[in-house]
């Protein structure tokens, strides 16, 4: 099997967790499909750009614990997916979950560092209907726009251009 790399989690991205490796592949269903599909019951989708987190306690072994990706819309990203491999995070050593609940959870760390790696952009937005997954998209730094579902990282747009890049999203429907 053959996994295209995109880009890798070392151009100034959050590197607390030496253990998880967040990477950006072309192709994430080798390496995350089964996670993305027992946690959305559908395969990944064919769109740019998704990212993979792997565990790897030991040099040489490594698997999949995460994964978010990112549709690119015009000049933001719509941020879908994520989803984590709580029964590898279980079987993990005290220790290294220790330090994943010290950066917040596992999914705050994917978002957070992917947030990097995107580059620039006028915002990220997230459509979020689970509670549990809206605090930690509130800890990584999303908030709310007011609407239902729909929350926002805002990053270089400016204050005129937030409310028409909100009504551009939502005028998307569900992603």
């Amino acid at each position: 099997m053959t996994i295209q790399l995109l880009s890798r989690n070392d151009h100034g991205a959050p590197t607390t967790l030496p253990f998880i490796q967040i990477n950006e592949v072309a192709d994430a269903a080798a390496l995350a499909g089964e996670l993305f599909l027992k946690k959305f019951a559908h395969p990944i989708p064919k769109y740019p750009r998704h990212f993979v987190a792997l565990y790897a306690p030991h040099p040489g072994e490594s698997a999949t614990i995460g994964y978010v990706h990112y549709l690119p819309f015009e000049n933001v990203f719509l941020c879908g997916g994520m989803c984590t491999d709580v029964t590898l995070y279980r079987q993990m050593p005290r220790e290294h979950r220790d330090a994943i609940r010290a950066v917040g959870s596992l999914a705050e760390h994917l978002l957070t560092t992917t947030f990097t790696m995107l580059g620039d952009c006028a915002a990220i937005f997230g459509s979020v209907g689970d509670a549990t997954a809206r605090n930690v998209d509130l800890r990584a730094g999303f908030i709310d726009t007011g609407l239902p579902h729909l929350m926002v990282v805002w990053r270089s747009a400016t204050e005129a251009q937030k409310p028409v890049l909100i009504k551009k999203v939502l005028a998307l429907g569900g992603f």
